[in-house]
């Protein structure tokens, strides 16, 4: 095998550059919010070690843990701000507002204007089945 490290560029027994075929798949993940219910949890992770330029769309991602179905799915980020000092996240799918303590989600396709609370916690306390589902879930989108 060459001697290179994973997730660098080697050179392979005199061969032009190519990348090193020991890579390691495991993405370097940054979690920046975390905020969880009895049924649902809610990340914001960013992919760290991207090309410079590359689409935020592709660097950070907002992902809904259904606990029930231990499903993910990515929510399509719309716009950020602010509004009488909470924090505002809109998605095709839902909106979200938060601060500190806690976050309300309101999904758009729900029939009632039911507001789902789920409390803001430390992104320490992400449960390691979480981080692990997280990082198969976005290693999944890049294949």
């Amino acid at each position: 095998p060459p001697l290179c490290r994973p997730g660098v560029l080697c050179l392979l027994a005199g061969h032009a550059w190519m990348v090193c075929r020991y890579m390691s798949d495991e993405l370097d993940l940054s979690f920046l919010y975390y905020f969880s219910a009895a049924s649902q949890d809610l990340l914001e992770v960013r992919i760290n070690g991207l090309q410079e330029g590359t689409s935020p769309a592709l660097v950070y991602h907002w992902l809904h843990h259904d606990q029930e179905t231990q499903q993910l799915h990515k929510l399509t980020f719309q716009s950020m701000g602010s509004d009488h000092g909470q924090d505002l996240r809109v998605f095709a799918e839902a909106e979200l507002r938060f601060n500190a303590s806690q976050a309300q989600l309101r999904w758009t396709n729900s029939v009632a204007e039911e507001k789902q609370v789920l409390d803001a916690l430390s992104v320490q306390q992400i449960p390691s089945v979480l981080t692990a589902r997280a990082q198969n879930f976005l290693r999944s989108l890049r294949t």
